[in-house]
């Protein structure tokens, strides 16, 4: 009897601790995700013969005084229980995208600790996006997310091409 509990014990302790995403592991998959990516765009760049080619997911880009801004159209909703009005606003500056929802809230309350108005939001393709915060128009969202791009250095966007994105409704 106390061996079939000891075994039940050490079972129920690896099933509890074993399956958990971890941000650790989405960033050494996005890492790799990322050098095939580079890999199938230096492919084709050769293919092309060293013209760019632009993948169709790419996000566009736009001037916000001398750098430039990534942005893509895209309808998210604030996770239930955000009061984040994006009729009135916007523009949301996304820091991060996933496919699981737990990650993009651990994210977002962790930026509401350093006192961004934060929230996790999702589209039409259930995907989960991180939000630093959503504002009223572009060059508001553009100088926000290039403030967040400056006091982060070394953060990693993870789902994004290596820097924050605005996300236009």
């Amino acid at each position: 009897m106390r061996r079939l509990l000891i075994l039940s014990t050490v079972i129920m302790a690896c099933i509890l601790t074993g399956c958990k995403p971890t941000e650790n592991n989405y960033k050494a998959a996005y890492d790799a995700a990322l050098a095939k990516r580079q890999s199938v765009d230096a492919d084709a760049a050769l293919l092309s013969g060293g013209h760019d080619v632009v993948r169709p997911d790419a996000p566009k880009t736009r001037k916000a005084g001398d750098r430039q801004v990534a942005y893509r159209r895209e309808r998210i909703k604030p996770d239930e229980g955000t009061d984040i009005d994006l009729s009135r606003l916007p523009y949301a500056v996304a820091v991060a995208q996933w496919r699981m929802p737990t990650n993009a809230r651990s994210q977002a309350s962790a930026l509401r600790s350093e006192g961004l108005e934060a929230f996790a939001a999702t589209d039409s393709r259930d995907r989960w996006w991180t939000v630093a915060g959503a504002y009223p128009t572009f060059e508001e969202a553009a100088e926000a997310l290039l403030r967040f791009a400056d006091s982060h250095p070394g953060f990693t966007y993870i789902g994004l091409d290596g820097s924050p994105l605005v996300i236009m409704r």
